[in-house]
């Protein structure tokens, strides 16, 4: 955003990362605090916004933002799609997120935010950076990145089970 000349999404980015970090260390490696619906719904919320704002004003295309989001949107989107083929109420809680199923299949938070962040790191930082370069390209990159992201998914499914 700062790049951009957008001093208010900027500030508005750094301080709402500078509040996270500040739980950081309640919360690593071992969790002390729990954020829970009512703080990560917010969350979402925030990041959503900025995202919207920045596509707004032209500092951030739709493509972009969709890959910002897509480990999230793709988790939660197959999950409750297929909490709905199954008939089942989707709005209900549920533990059948992929970062759930992997700590229900005894990887701790720390093992599961590393294989996050490196997904992150590997696949969609780079597809970002194409987006960016190739703004042309930016909508094909992003469902390229969807098909590797819903098929790593499905993979994930199937290994684990739908159910701890």
């Amino acid at each position: 955003f700062m790049g951009a000349g957008a001093v208010d999404l900027a500030l508005a980015a750094t301080l709402f990362a500078g509040s996270f970090a500040g739980f950081l260390p309640l919360n690593f490696p071992r969790a002390r605090i729990f954020m829970g619906d009512s703080g990560s719904v917010p969350a979402g919320l925030c990041i959503a916004g900025l995202l919207l704002l920045g596509v707004s004003r032209g500092i951030i295309s739709i493509p972009e933002s969709f890959l910002v989001l897509i480990l999230f949107l793709v988790d939660s989107g197959l999950t409750l799609l297929a909490r709905v083929i199954r008939r089942e109420q989707w709005y209900t809680a549920h533990k059948e997120h992929i970062y759930q199923r992997l700590i229900g299949h005894g990887w701790s938070h720390s093992r599961v935010l590393l294989l996050y962040q490196a997904i992150n790191i590997v696949l969609v930082a780079p597809a970002l950076m194409l987006a960016r370069m190739y703004p042309d390209l930016a909508w094909t990159i992003a469902g390229v990145m969807f098909l590797l992201t819903s098929t790593g998914w499905y993979l994930a499914s199937l290994r684990l089970g739908v159910r701890n």
